[in-house]
């Protein structure tokens, strides 16, 4: 593709964060569809789903950014054994808080360096022809 170092760095940037962003999101949904009691067979993604905050490499960092932040997953088998209720709210809350939200911006603005370069390289290409 001839995409130069900085442009494969905000690709892999963005891809990382839309993988944690991923994770979220089975969580969130494992949390919410397990609170109802809803069959997850067809869902092997994220009926299967194993997570444990405090192993995550940046646990206190993240802790630390985001003081304001309310509720916080800890791991599978803590937040699956909660009342259906407070399921449902750590499920709807890690969707949509200040982290969840900084991690979408951030994916954002990096696709959005990528094809900035990379249209500025295609005008700058065009221009020599």
């Amino acid at each position: 593709l001839g995409l130069t170092e900085e442009e494969l760095d905000l690709l892999h940037e963005a891809e990382e964060e839309m993988e944690n962003l991923r994770t979220v999101d089975k969580i969130a949904m494992l949390l919410i569809a397990r609170s109802y009691n809803l069959p997850l067979y067809k869902t092997t993604d994220i009926n299967e789903i194993t997570w444990d905050a405090e192993a995550e490499p940046d646990y206190e960092a993240q802790r630390l950014a985001y003081p304001q932040k309310l509720l916080w997953y800890s791991a599978r088998e803590k937040d699956l054994a909660l009342p259906a209720a407070e399921m449902r709210e750590l499920g709807r809350y890690i969707m949509f808080d200040h982290r969840y939200e900084a991690a979408l911006e951030h994916t954002r603005e990096a696709v959005s360096k990528f094809t900035d370069n990379k249209d500025k390289r295609a005008k700058n290409n065009l221009k020599a022809v």
